[in-house]
This record gives C-alpha cells, structure tokens and sequence, in this order.
C-alpha cells in the first residue's frame, strides 16, 4: 500500500489473476476503478466492422452488370458477337473445341465478312482432321 493510502493492485498475484478472468478481462484497477481493455476493444472492432461494412455497400453501387465490360465492348465492335457466344457455349458444355467444329466454321465465317482478318492475324489451322 502507499503512503496515500490508495492501493494498486499487483497482477501477478493469484488471486488477481483469477478476479481478471472472471470479470471480463479487467486489466487495471486503480482507486476503486475498473477498465476493461477487452470491452474497449471490442466497442473499437465494432466501429471498425461497420466502416467496413459502409464500404462494402459502396463496392455494390459501382458494379452496373447492365453495361457490357470491356471485352464485350470488344467482341460487339468484330460484329461476330452472336458466333462467338455459339463458340464459346458449345466449348463449354462439351468441354472440348474439337466437338464445336461447326460453331467454330460459323465464326470463322463471320471473322472474314467483317474483314476482322485484314486487321487482326488468324493463323488458318485445318480443322478438317479433328
């Protein structure tokens, strides 16, 4: 005890140590006084949490699924948008490009009367062995 007479309590004594966990983590006790640094902390992660959680609604707001990305931007602009999506669902569904021979044809097709191959290169691979 001090000359004031006021008491500081001493963790590493047994008994402190017990009380600390009973009473919720308590970690300082002076003049009678307790302060709990786990509720502290837990009301500092729950501001935390729903800054996060403001800044997750925000992240929604900018995703317009109604506007085409920019590949699709793309695709459009080759003029060969509905042969590619044919190409790319049988690819899907069979998973295997040699089994969409004819949807692969249609978009080849397509890739030269849009005269897409004058500025893009295409390498002209036989597809007929496949």
């Amino acid at each position: 005890m001090r000359e004031d007479g006021k008491g500081v309590t001493d963790h590493k004594a047994s008994n402190g140590s017990k009380n600390d966990e009973r009473n919720g983590g308590a970690e300082i006790e002076r003049d009678g006084q307790e302060k709990s640094h786990r509720e502290e902390q837990k009301k500092k992660g729950e501001g935390e949490e729903e800054e996060e959680e403001e800044e997750d609604n925000d992240d929604d707001d900018d995703d317009d699924d109604d506007e085409p990305d920019e590949w699709d931007q793309r695709i459009e602009k080759t003029g060969c948008a509905k042969e590619n999506l044919a190409l790319q669902l049988c690819h899907y569904d069979t998973g295997d490009w040699r089994k969409c021979i004819d949807e692969m044809n249609a978009f080849r097709k397509c890739w030269s009367e849009h005269q897409n191959n004058e500025r893009t290169h295409v390498k002209d691979n036989d597809i007929s062995d496949f």
